[in-house]
């Protein structure tokens, strides 16, 4: 069964050709749970088509952290060598930089951008061993391994912070590619099937826009007795689903929502057919290149969302392979309810938890911290206590020897958006950079944990020394005004108050 949910949050795609290439298996022992308990993010060539030299590459991975990453692609395969491991509150940045040379003031490495007609890839060509032009092409190849399925995945291009020398920064919107994220429901008994669910999402709106960029999406499935194999999913590869009679969905049409939680969802959830071991899905996706309401830029299709008229299918995206390998065994816990859905970023908010098989529950998360305490009330029942966290909804598992709790609704918590009290001083000269102290709620510590804006300018720079004190750099203005400091944690921003005014003389 296909389910699509209209609605999201952010951002918009370019002209990217890719290929991503993903295996999620779930390897466990007899008596082990149908869960997900380990994955394989790996293989995925990336186009520079942002019209700049690139000089590096971010992964930015939600509810997992540094010492949840197992391998790593880099040194001596491509011109970047190993990546950085960054955590933050709520995931980890996997960065791919250039070095650089502080007596030219140059980044020694760089990523051309591609020449037009860009042709995609098979998703393992840009590196090295992959082609003999490869330092010149323009396409990059990274890959990663993981224990721990992440919740979200954002891929996005480092360019040169011109106004910051030495520094990296991220290049216009992200890689608008979405990694599915899979689940598996264990059997309900009387010999049925566990149900394998996989869900992908629309590309963000950018922040300035009621809706994202919409997408025409297709997708082929297929199961197999046998096991899937990373190195079979490859673009041209039998085991990977791409017949017509493998279709699963024709066409469909994803687009997000500002402020919907689950929109522009696109969710699968079937039983695991009889004798099947592994689960391969191939994701096409193209631009949608018909009209767009002039106001919210919702898309408006001349036919429906099923059917994509005449000229409406725009420039191909990537092609996106994912496999999901199961084993049977004890079922993992399961959260049907928790009792508070949201609480302070600061944490200590007391939280039920009700669901079942919570006898032998070794860890209460969440997102990827675990919670500050929690007690094992009956095998339905689990009383925790939230952690801090940093603004926005996250999930509450239930961590046992038989697997973790799937993630879905009934299970979010949201932490509070941050809020901003005090700016000292609340004005400086235009034309000159200075000193300010923030006082408030919600701030996360940590590098790059929280974001400012003086009006449509980032600060300078920000160091939170707790969740209520931030020191920044407010960058100088071409012109006096006031603008409003707002603050961001995640996807969570400061609402407009009188305390955040700043003032250009």
């Amino acid at each position: 069964m296909f389910e699509k949910v209209a609605g999201g949050d952010r951002r918009l795609p370019g002209a990217w050709v890719f290929a991503v290439l993903m295996l999620l298996v779930g390897l466990m022992p007899a008596t082990a749970s149908a869960e997900v308990t380990y994955g394989t993010l790996s293989n995925f060539d990336v186009i520079n088509d942002t019209g700049e030299e690139t000089h590096g590459f971010e992964i930015e991975l939600d509810d997992v952290s540094s010492s949840d990453i197992s391998y790593e692609f880099g040194a001596p395969y491509e011109r970047y060598g190993n990546p950085k491991l960054v955590d933050f509150p709520g995931g980890v940045y996997v960065r791919y930089e250039s070095p650089y040379d502080a007596q030219t003031k140059t980044f020694t490495a760089a990523t051309p951008v591609a020449s037009s007609p860009i042709a995609p890839t098979l998703g393992h060509q840009c590196w090295t061993g992959g082609s003999s032009d490869y330092l010149t092409s323009g396409c990059e190849h990274f890959g990663l391994g993981l224990n721990k399925n992440p919740t979200k995945t954002v891929y996005r291009w480092l360019v040169a912070d011109q106004a910051h020398p030495g520094n990296l920064q991220a290049s216009g919107t992200s890689v608008s590619l979405p990694a599915p994220q899979w689940s598996v429901q264990p059997p309900a008994g009387g010999g049925a099937a566990p149900g394998v669910r996989a869900v992908v999402d629309a590309p963000e709106p950018d922040g300035f826009q009621e809706f994202g960029e919409a997408q025409w999406v297709k997708v082929y499935e297929t199961e197999s007795p046998q096991p899937a194999d990373l190195n079979h999913l490859l673009t041209d590869d039998p085991a990977v689903p791409q017949e017509e009679s493998q279709t699963e969905v024709e066409w469909i049409l994803l687009q997000k929502e500002f402020g919907v939680a689950n929109g522009g969802e696109l969710a699968s959830e079937k039983p695991l057919g009889q004798g099947a071991e592994s689960v391969t899905r191939r994701y096409e996706l193209y631009e949608y290149a018909g009209s767009y309401d002039p106001g919210s830029h919702e898309a408006r299709p001349a036919i429906n969302d099923n059917t994509p008229a005449e000229g409406e299918i725009g420039e191909y995206i990537g092609a996106q392979m994912a496999a999901l390998n199961i084993l049977g065994g004890e079922p993992a816990p399961s959260v049907g309810k928790v009792s508070a859905k949201k609480g302070p970023a600061a944490g200590g908010t007391t939280v039920t938890i009700t669901g079942s098989r919570f006898t032998a529950a070794s860890a209460v998360r969440f997102g990827s911290t675990d919670a500050s305490s929690y007690k094992v009330n009956s095998p339905t029942s689990i009383t925790a206590v939230s952690p801090p966290g940093t603004s926005g909804a996250v999930h509450v598992t239930v961590v046992s020897p038989n697997g973790t709790s799937a993630a879905g609704s009934a299970d979010a918590f949201k932490y509070g958006n941050p809020t901003i009290t005090a700016v000292t001083p609340p004005g400086g000269p235009k034309g000159e950079a200075a000193s300010v102290t923030v006082e408030g709620s919600g701030f996360a510590p940590g590098a790059e944990a929280t974001t400012f804006k003086f009006g449509k300018a980032a600060a300078w720079s920000v160091e939170c020394l707790s969740t209520t004190t931030c020191l920044l750099v407010a960058p100088p203005a071409a012109k006096a005004g006031t603008v409003d400091l707002r603050a961001n944690v995640g996807k969570a921003a400061s609402k407009k108050v009188a305390a955040d005014r700043y003032s250009y003389s």
